[in-house]
């Protein structure tokens, strides 16, 4: 009888949890084991109380029994069945006790150590846990190997839970400072455009009278017949027209940048700004002995668009067409067109000049790009002509292709609708598909 205290003990520990209500460990929860336990226990001590029932009956005085034979001999009989029985039951007695020490080697005791680990894991959330085997149940080996693998695939999806946690703070970081780079280089850029495009005046006004004075000093030495000096005249009013136009490229590329370049829509007529564009580019194109070839369609007719800008944009082509094409034909064409039931102008400037590679076609209209060095050098200019050409049309709702072949000249396509969009819209938007443009280099 000593050993039910610690049966009793290892019973409770192993059949108590947690209460949800009082957070104590005091409340049994039977189990399958431990009722199958408590019945065994109860048939042994009923068992025991029958035979002692026994005893005391079988113990009575012979005054009160018949001592008869057959009595005798009934009472040899109980006596020898009720030590059998009492044998039985203390035999029961031992084994109940054996296999309840058994069980709670074996079994209850891995389990109470893994529900305490389980308790202990969900308490502090600390997954780096691993528990040894038995190896004195099976079903307690799995159950624990069933356990490590848990933790283990836990501790996995937390180590890349944590490296994705990190790469996506490490990303912000980088975004937020490539946010303020660029923010800082727009401001940058736009302090630059808008200090250029402030600095129209003052650098226009004394080229305006460097050329001007150059002229009349011309006149004046023709006069007064120092023809001599005529020249030197020339080359100071050359320089200084030239110089005019490559500040007022920079000014027109600095106002686009800095949004202060507007789109003047009003109705005009095209041919009347192709003759006038052919008038300017005239003794250009027979300096070099070139031929231009007219081609216009008789339903051109009229647009709203930019005047100004259209007229800026086709002299570029020109001056370029001049430029590199030496006794050739250059021509200039215009048409009108229907595309997504819109009507655009069409306008295409031809030479056979040097023409361009595919690689240097493939850097139109960058800003302060040419085909290569050699050709700045023989050839002069800034590069600042077919990009602005470009924003120019874009701002009127349209763009420029190009098509190039080395040794066999170049094709400058203009498309523009007939109708110019609302100057507010956005002049970064493409009207139709980039993607269409053939080729891109400034010449």
């Amino acid at each position: 009888m000593a050993l039910l205290p610690a049966l009793r003990l290892s019973f409770r520990h192993t059949t108590t949890r947690p209460d949800p209500t009082d957070g104590t460990r005091g409340r049994v929860c039977p189990s399958v084991l431990a009722r199958s336990l408590v019945v065994l226990l109860g048939t042994v001590f009923l068992t025991l109380a029958v035979v002692l029932v026994l005893i005391v009956v079988s113990g009575r005085p012979p005054a009160q029994l018949e001592r008869t034979a057959v009595a005798a001999e009934t009472e040899t009989t109980l006596r020898g069945t009720m030590y059998a029985l009492s044998a039985i039951a203390l035999g029961a007695l031992v084994v109940s006790v054996s296999a309840a020490v058994w069980l709670a080697r074996t079994l209850t005791r891995p389990l109470a150590q893994l529900t305490r680990t389980i308790e202990a894991v969900a308490e502090s959330r600390t997954f780096d846990v691993s528990l040894p085997l038995t190896g004195t149940s099976r079903e307690v080996d799995t159950l624990t190997i069933a356990f490590n693998e848990l933790m283990s695939s836990v501790r996995a999806a937390q180590a890349e839970a944590q490296a994705y946690i990190q790469q996506i703070t490490e990303r912000e970081r980088v975004e937020q400072q490539l946010l303020i780079a660029k923010d800082a280089a727009e401001e940058a850029s736009r302090a630059k455009s808008a200090f250029v495009a402030n600095m129209s005046h003052e650098l226009r006004t004394p080229l305006n009278a460097i050329i001007g004075y150059s002229e009349m000093l011309q006149e004046d030495a023709a006069d007064l017949g120092y023809v001599q000096a005529v020249p030197d005249l020339e080359k100071i009013q050359i320089a200084g027209r030239h110089l005019l136009g490559l500040i007022n490229d920079i000014l027109d590329l600095s106002k686009i940048e800095a949004g202060k370049m507007t789109v003047h829509v009003e109705p005009f007529d095209v041919t009347t700004i192709i003759t006038d564009v052919v008038g300017t580019a005239q003794p250009l194109i027979a300096a070099h002995r070139n031929h231009l070839q007219l081609d216009f369609a008789r339903d051109v007719g009229r647009m709203r668009s930019d005047s100004t800008k259209l007229r800026q944009v086709l002299l570029n082509l020109l001056s370029n067409a001049a430029k590199f094409t030496d006794r050739g034909r250059i021509t200039l064409s215009a048409v009108r067109e229907q595309r997504d039931g819109r009507a655009w102008i069409v306008v295409r400037v031809s030479d056979s000049g040097i023409g361009m590679t595919t690689e240097q076609t493939s850097r139109l209209f960058e800003d302060f790009m040419q085909a290569d060095s050699s050709t700045t050098r023989r050839y002069g200019g800034t590069g600042l002509g077919l990009a602005i050409s470009q924003r120019f049309c874009r701002m009127m709702g349209g763009f420029i292709t190009a098509e190039s072949e080395p040794a066999r000249g170049s094709t400058f396509t203009v498309m523009l609708p007939a109708d110019a969009p609302d100057p507010e819209a956005d002049l970064k938007k493409p009207v139709m598909a980039a993607a269409t443009v053939t080729a891109a280099v400034v010449r």
